[in-house]
């Protein structure tokens, strides 16, 4: 009895060591092909991100095609080519009459603000902040007045 009970035992170890073999190699073969199998499922999905973001560009890149196909026309027509002649050429058409505004002499840019400003109710305080030079406006914005 005790030879049958060692032989059992000898079975017993011999199953369960084939049994630790097998689950051995399965997972020697298993983890790396899974690891693959994800690095490319990494890969595949960076590059249908980058494909989407392709394709949100050209999508950007053909509406501004568009709009600068539609200045283009613009451009092309007699209204521009007549507005710029007049803007930066000073060109008047037949007819038309061209009235010229001269300052007087001594007032500047800021005595015309001022006065604009006042005749229509805004503070003081706030003509005499804008006209002061944008370094002593950082400055009373981030250290006040002095």
């Amino acid at each position: 009895m005790n030879l049958l009970y060692k032989k059992n035992q000898n079975r017993k170890r011999s199953l369960l060591l084939k049994q630790l073999l097998i689950f051995a190699l399965l997972v020697a073969v298993i983890y790396p092909l899974s690891k693959s199998f994800y690095r490319n499922y990494q890969k595949n999905k960076e590059i249908e991100d980058d494909i989407n973001d392709f394709r949100n560009q050209v999508t950007e890149i053909e509406e501004k095609k568009f709009e600068l196909r539609k200045y283009l026309d613009y451009a092309k027509s007699d209204e521009f080519i007549d507005k710029q002649a007049r803007l930066s050429l000073n060109f008047k058409k037949e007819g038309e009459e061209v009235f010229v505004v001269k300052r007087e002499e001594g007032t500047g840019d800021r005595d015309q603000k001022k006065e604009i400003l006042n005749r229509y109710g805004v503070i003081n305080a706030k003509v005499e902040a804008s006209t002061q030079s944008n370094f002593f406006r950082w400055k009373d914005y981030f250290f006040g007045e002095w």
